[in-house]
């Protein structure tokens, strides 16, 4: 079955269930992303693929052998109104940094609330970004993204996080952060369904920008 095909069938397979599962708890305690990436491979940087005032595509990578390999395939769709509270660290977000870090390091708390963990074949271009073959099967992890200090706690974003295996494939979520084998809600739907329209579109010869991270 062609690479479009399956990544087709995932996005009517997701839209059509109907169950909600219960939300893994959230997971404010447990190193971030690009935290993690840096452990494991020693290094990290975040590269900017497509930006739009409301949805970012980037690839988190490491460096081997000097050559950048994207570990995570990252989707990110900024709240509807990002609060007033956040700006800052919002503009420096869309500036190419990295999300949690720049939150965090704004003095908030980082919470993820779990909405699905799967896994997709990789496109080419994908593939490409991760050094990997095309599909192959990659570990993807939809979840909210909200923030706390004190008694304030606020909803930035949805994030679709499409690891390379040798980062976390399917089970290596799912023991982090549990099992949600149904998108939980119409947002998680359209979050699949987006993230897998983004795998489609991005061209690993078309960058805009690159940060450190």
């Amino acid at each position: 079955m062609k690479v479009i095909d399956r990544l087709t069938m995932y996005a009517f397979s997701a839209l059509l269930g109907v169950a909600a599962p219960t939300l893994a708890d959230d997971d404010s305690t447990t190193l971030l992303n690009s935290e993690r990436i840096e452990q494991r491979f020693g290094s990290y940087g975040i590269e900017l693929l497509a930006q739009t005032d409301a949805v970012r595509t980037a690839s988190l990578y490491s460096l081997e052998n000097g050559e950048k390999v994207t570990r995570t395939f990252a989707v990110t769709r900024y709240s509807d109104s990002v609060d007033a509270r956040l700006s800052q660290a919002h503009e420096r977000i869309l500036a190419g940094g990295s999300i949690g870090a720049t939150l965090a390091k704004a003095g908030w708390t980082v919470t993820r609330l779990h909405l699905w963990v799967g896994d997709v074949p990789a496109t080419a271009d994908i593939g490409s970004l991760m050094n990997i073959e095309d599909s192959s099967p990659l570990g993807l992890h939809i979840f909210d993204l909200e923030v706390s200090r004190g008694d304030e706690r606020l909803h930035y974003a949805t994030i679709a996080e499409v690891h390379h295996p040798d980062h976390l494939d399917r089970n290596g979520i799912e023991q982090l952060f549990g099992r949600i084998e149904v998108p939980s809600g119409t947002r998680a739907a359209s979050m699949l369904r987006l993230t897998l329209n983004a795998m489609l579109e991005v061209k690993s010869s078309d960058r805009e920008s690159t940060t450190s991270g």
